[in-house]
């Protein structure tokens, strides 16, 4: 088993798909499936199970992605570490959640860019539980993560609160409200498990007496990018962060719709290791996320 096989199947694992896993890897899907047999073969047991909801872990492969992802990460920091010594560069390694990874924290280090023009900004976008995990290995310095439960090894600060919102395409013939009931007329997309915002959506099914693993005009995707490209070609409604819609509402691309009974908040908050200290250049990124977060 090689660092490529083992990155492929950490990011099929993550990602449900073996499709956008082979994109990432830059090799195409009938290649990446040979790799992946290649690896049951060594193993002699099945990693995976597909369903019509994408790829799942076996127990097997469940115990070999807690292993691939382990060092995935300190593949990643090997090269990082590497390259800024390389380079004669310092540096500062960030771990997010992707709202912030996406929508708050570029426009924040092309600001500090021009104050630290010699200084690296590794930002790495991962989910609430890895990004926390992250930070108490030591791979990663400073993280953002959402509704992040006390911990001894962290220290966190509250950042700011946002909420999941519905929203559609401009476009999209819909109502401004809706009932629970009338989201069965339109196909309903979501970000997938890893996110938080999917525990909440739900939820909010759950309390109205349905199980979205059995319904059939519920669907999700493996990233909020792709869940904002099928919003915009209207090919349904979607529970989105606002924060990730800021932008598109505010050009009037998507609008939203006022659904009976949702209210789903959530807060972002700073984290880092008790044992490390908050330097000064960590504790204006702080700041800057939690200014841009509350505009």
């Amino acid at each position: 088993m090689n660092i490529s096989q083992i990155n492929l199947f950490n990011d099929v694992s993550e990602l449900g798909t073996i499709s956008e896993a082979a994109k990432i890897n830059n090799m195409s899907q009938p290649a990446a499936s040979k790799q992946l047999q290649n690896l049951e073969d060594y193993f002699g047991v099945c990693l995976f199970e597909r369903t019509n909801r994408g790829i799942i872990l076996t127990e097997a492969g469940q115990i070999l992605y807690d292993f691939t992802k382990k060092v995935s990460r300190m593949n990643e920091e090997l090269h990082r570490n590497i390259r800024n010594i390389r380079n004669n560069k310092n540096s500062i390694d960030i771990v997010a959640c992707p709202v912030v990874a996406g929508y708050v924290l570029p426009n924040l280090i092309c600001e500090l860019k021009k104050d630290y023009p010699h200084f690296n900004f590794n930002i790495t976008s991962r989910d609430t539980q890895l990004t926390v995990d992250t930070i108490i290995s030591g791979t990663y310095s400073l993280g953002f993560a959402l509704d992040v439960p006390p911990r001894p090894e962290l220290v966190s600060q509250k950042m700011f609160d946002d909420e999941i919102v519905l929203v559609s395409c401009r476009d999209y013939e819909i109502s401004d409200h809706l009932t629970f009931e009338e989201l069965s007329d339109h196909l309903v997309i979501v970000s997938d498990e890893c996110y938080v915002f999917y525990d909440k959506i739900r939820d909010y099914f759950k309390d109205n007496g349905v199980d979205v693993e059995e319904i059939n005009y519920f669907q999700t995707f493996y990233s909020i990018e792709s869940v904002k490209n099928l919003l915009v070609n209207c090919s349904g409604i979607a529970f989105m962060p606002r924060k990730a819609m800021a932008n598109e509402i505010r050009k009037g691309l998507v609008r939203e719709i006022d659904l009976e009974g949702f209210e789903s908040h959530y807060s972002v908050y700073a984290i880092t290791h008790t044992k490390n200290t908050i330097t000064p250049l960590m504790m204006k990124i702080i700041g800057g996320v939690e200014k841009q977060g509350r505009k």
